[in-house]
């Protein structure tokens, strides 16, 4: 699939709010290209019929997305 899941247990920074990631956190990690985001910033992302990573503009495969 696009998304993987992970814990925040490293210091990364969401591309889409900006935010440092705190342990506690659900982030996913996209499997076309491995970037991390908040799992809310990037299911946001998703939500709104984007179809590419927001940091590199990787396009998903449609397989991946479940389309």
């Amino acid at each position: 699939g696009v998304l993987a899941e992970a814990s925040g247990d490293e210091d990364f920074m969401c591309a889409v709010c900006l935010n440092n990631m705190e342990r506690h956190e659900e982030i996913r990690r996209l499997t076309n290209c491995s970037h991390i985001f908040h799992r809310e910033c990037v299911d946001k992302w998703l939500d709104h019929g984007q179809n590419a990573c927001p940091l590199c503009r990787s396009p998903f495969l449609s397989d991946d997305i479940g389309t």
